[in-house]
């Protein structure tokens, strides 16, 4: 409307056309950038909410999954991929280490998405998360879910390393007290034995 006041001539009619449109093109503006921004926080809202829902649901799989990782690294993928395949929309899901294909269920399809397992900066596995539709893997909730089961994993294994590091250095521990224990053991009794012989010959016999 400035423009039209400073460039438009006759400066009357100018005047008089701003007065007109005026007031209709201020409530129309004000009510489009109001539009524009509640349009933006039910985006956001949303977003919030789909975020919260796909967190719920990798706790879920994680707590599923928590008792199997004290057990091998091979058996525990065999169970984890049924209840990845169960819990999320992949249609199939294997577990790949290193190399080799160590556990497999559900259909390999062309759209695939890395579950990896991360240990000390390295990569020791990952699942690979397999969907029937190319945008029921881009999806920003399938991404997400995927991510936050990579961290709930890693966390996991680490965890039960650990343990298992733990359970391996007592029992290392228990061994060399035996090995230690035992020697002393024998040589206790051949001491008693042979006093018993120098002090009492009949009841030293069998």
């Amino acid at each position: 409307m400035a423009l039209i006041l400073l460039l438009a001539r006759p400066w009357s009619q100018a005047l008089s056309l701003v007065q007109l449109i005026g007031i209709p093109q201020i409530l129309s503006n004000s009510l489009g950038v109001a539009m524009f921004f509640a349009v933006l926080i039910q985006v956001e809202r949303e977003e919030e909410r789909i975020g919260a829902a796909y967190a719920r649901k990798a706790l879920e799989i994680a707590e599923q999954t928590l008792s199997y990782w004290r057990g091998s690294l091979h058996e525990a993928a065999e169970q984890i991929c049924v209840i990845l395949l169960e819990g999320t929309d992949a249609v199939g899901v294997a577990f790949w280490n290193e190399r080799n294909e160590a556990a497999v269920q559900g259909k390999r399809t062309s759209y695939s998405m890395k579950l990896p397992i991360i240990q000390k900066q390295q990569t020791i596995g990952h699942f690979s998360l397999y969907y029937e539709r190319a945008q029921d893997k881009n999806n920003t909730g399938s991404i997400a879910l995927v991510k936050g089961l990579s961290q709930l994993f890693s966390q996991q294994y680490a965890l039960s390393e650990a343990e298992r590091q733990g359970h391996l250095v007592n029992q290392a521990e228990i061994k060399s007290l035996q090995a230690q224990m035992n020697p002393h053991f024998l040589f206790n009794i051949l001491n008693a034995v042979k006093s018993l012989i120098r002090s009492n010959q009949e009841e030293a016999s069998p």
